[in-house]
């Protein structure tokens, strides 16, 4: 199951004993607790970081020399496509991308696409590459960049917090949905994750 920066197998190994690795009435609420905190380390981060293919967007103004793509590594050039103001079309835009940077995701071009009533939206490929399948035995895609230790480290161990903060004070069974979006929002990130993820932390828009 895709957790965003893991699959449910794995997160159940680091949050229960061997014991209990059978037992299944707790991983709804595990992979709630997973998908929350994934969400608060990429607004933490200020960037996706789930590989996606063929992505289109962010859509942004186009009186821009700048994109920035919220994806990446990226594993290709990306295209762009422009909607001029007033209209519904998107159109193609061939040659305009001057340099760009698989590492960071930032794109930059000679001249702007257009003017701040027109926009602009990139179709790309990048992010980490997770295996979501519980099975943990699906290959790299070529070219893809595997999800560094890091940033799984730092998930983790966030999960693991809440986990013993909360989850193990109720009966997790009864634990709904809407119980856990409030959990999710009750707690920040430790000091210990941040530092962690400090190196992979987007402080541009």
């Amino acid at each position: 199951m895709d957790l965003i920066l893991g699959n449910r197998t794995t997160l159940k190994r680091w949050l229960l004993p061997d014991s209990w690795q059978s037992e299944t009435t707790k991983d709804t609420v595990i992979a709630e607790l997973g998908i929350g905190v994934a969400r608060q380390i990429e607004g933490f981060c200020n960037r996706k970081f789930g590989r996606v293919t063929s992505q289109v967007g962010p859509v942004t103004s186009a009186d821009s020399r700048i994109y920035f793509c919220d994806r990446y590594p990226l594993e290709a050039k990306p295209t762009f496509e422009m909607r001029s103001s007033g209209s519904d079309t998107w159109t193609a835009q061939s040659g305009v991308v001057s340099q760009w940077s698989a590492d960071t995701g930032i794109v930059q071009f000679d001249t702007p696409l257009g003017t701040h009533y027109d926009v602009i939206r990139a179709t790309s490929t990048g992010g980490y590459w997770i295996d979501s399948a519980e099975t943990g035995d699906t290959s790299l895609p070529s070219g893809a960049t595997l999800l560094p230790e890091g940033i799984k480290l730092a998930w983790l161990n966030q999960c693991r917090h809440h986990w013993t903060s909360f989850g193990m004070q109720v009966n997790l069974g009864e634990i709904s949905a809407a119980m856990m979006v409030e959990i999710r929002q009750a707690y920040n990130l430790i000091a210990s994750v941040k530092e962690g993820l400090a190196p992979y932390v987007r402080f541009i828009p």
